[in-house]
């Protein structure tokens, strides 16, 4: 399930996120997009040594995450699963140290949060949930997909091609609730395409 979550839609989310953030120069004081990225890089360099982040891609650069006329802002590039985790760790500690956000900034956090919430609670738990665990997990689960929906809506209607939501999205709806049932003997695993 993480799996889908970490290169299935955590790849358009954080793409989308490091490129919105560099474009407020209060957050990265730097002239332009390309080095305020740069910086914004830079300092997850620095977080990830204080977090204990084990390999860490290459520098993002601006054709690592711009959105094109065809396509939308993903993080593309050498970014592996777990990393792409860490970086919503990253961009949650951002946007939660900003003494002002937009209001896009402010859907992003909520969804950052909810996000974070579902992942602890993965983390924490064992093969199999507890009830408050499942609870924590659905609940959490369901607050980030509709805040990634909004913020997806958010965009389409200002033209802006962040946020998109991609057949994984389904997919992690299911996940989160399916969960709470009993498994199938021999039809436990959920798998995606």
């Amino acid at each position: 399930g993480l799996h889908v979550l970490d290169m299935g839609v955590s790849a358009h989310q954080n793409g989308s996120s490091i490129w919105v953030l560099p474009q407020d120069r209060t957050i990265y004081n730097r002239p332009t997009r390309s080095l305020r990225l740069q910086a914004m890089y830079e300092h997850y360099l620095e977080w990830g040594k204080e977090n204990k982040v084990g390999s860490i891609s290459d520098p993002w650069k601006v054709e690592m995450v711009k959105p094109k006329s065809h396509s939308f802002a993903c993080l593309r590039g050498n970014v592996k699963a777990g990393e792409q985790r860490w970086i919503v760790y990253f961009v949650f500690a951002v946007l939660s140290a900003l003494p002002h956000r937009t209001p896009l900034m402010d859907l992003m956090l909520a969804t950052y949060a909810a996000l974070v919430d579902f992942d602890m609670v993965c983390r924490r738990a064992g093969r199999v949930f507890t009830p408050a665990e499942l609870t924590q997990f659905q609940e959490a689960g369901e607050l980030f997909c509709v805040g990634y929906n909004a913020l997806a809506v958010h965009c389409q209607q200002t033209g802006l091609r962040l946020f998109k939501v991609v057949p994984k999205h389904h997919m992690l709806t299911h996940i989160i609730w399916i969960s709470g049932r009993r498994p199938i003997p021999g039809r436990s695993t959920i798998t995606s395409t």
